[in-house]
Parts: structure tokens; C-alpha cells; sequence
């Protein structure tokens, strides 16, 4: 099905989330949380578990790891991890992660359909 017959019409824009509904950057997110985790002498998470914990940004999801390993996650703690995390993350970000299937094919066709596309995400510039 088209989105013209959804809507009845052309769409003029569509606007995506990035994380979750054009990528899945879980594999990525997993490891650099897992070398945070290490960094800070607790035990990794993995990928399932982090699978679960993502949206809401990197802090929230340093702040369920946290939470998960430790039982508490306070906000120094926080404060001092998230650099940590993103060096992390800077190191493996496209490592593993891909585009959903037909994600490419579909904003192709957008463009090409003159629909303006945008990005609308909450994840670090330098990420996305």
C-alpha cells in the first residue's frame, strides 16, 4: 500500500525517528555500554537487555544499566559515565549498525516522489 492511499493525497514531508525506526543502532549502543559498564568494574549487560532499555537518550540508558547492575544509579555517578559512554560509542557507532529492511528502497522513492525528508532525532549530532 502507498502512502497516497492512506492519506488520500501525496505526503509534502514526512519526518523519522532515527534509532528504532530507520536504524537498529542497538548492537552498537549495547557494546559501548558494556565498556562503560567494564570501565566503571561492573559486569556487562549485553545486547537483550540494552535491546530493552533504549529511548529516552543515553543517559536514561546509562541510568537503567546502572540501575540493573547496581541496584541504584545516582547522579554524580551519571554525570561522570555519560562522557565515558559517548567516548565509547564514538569508538563503535557503525560497527553494527544497519538500516531496516526496505528503509533505503522507501526514502528513495520518497525523494524521488519530491517528498521532503527529515531526520527528527534526540541522539548526539556527532551520531546521527
Amino acid at each position: 500500500m502507498q502512502l497516497r492511499d492512506l492519506l488520500g493525497r501525496q505526503p509534502e514531508a514526512l519526518l523519522f525517528d532515527l534509532d528504532g525506526t530507520l536504524i537498529d543502532s542497538v548492537p552498537d549502543l549495547a557494546s559501548a555500554v558494556d565498556q562503560t559498564l567494564r570501565q566503571a568494574g561492573l559486569p556487562k549487560a549485553g545486547e537483550a537487555l540494552v535491546r530493552g532499555w533504549v529511548g529516552n537518550g543515553a543517559r536514561k540508558l546509562l541510568e537503567r544499566a546502572l540501575s540493573h547492575t547496581k541496584g541504584t544509579a545516582d547522579d554524580a555517578e551519571l554525570d561522570a559515565l555519560l562522557p565515558v559512554f559517548f567516548e565509547c560509542y564514538e569508538a563503535c557507532c557503525a560497527d553494527h549498525t544497519v538500516a531496516y529492511p526496505g528503509v533505503e528502497a522507501a526514502l528513495k522513492a520518497w525523494h524521488v516522489a519530491g517528498v521532503k525528508l527529515a531526520c527528527v532525532t534526540n541522539k548526539p549530532e556527532r551520531f546521527a
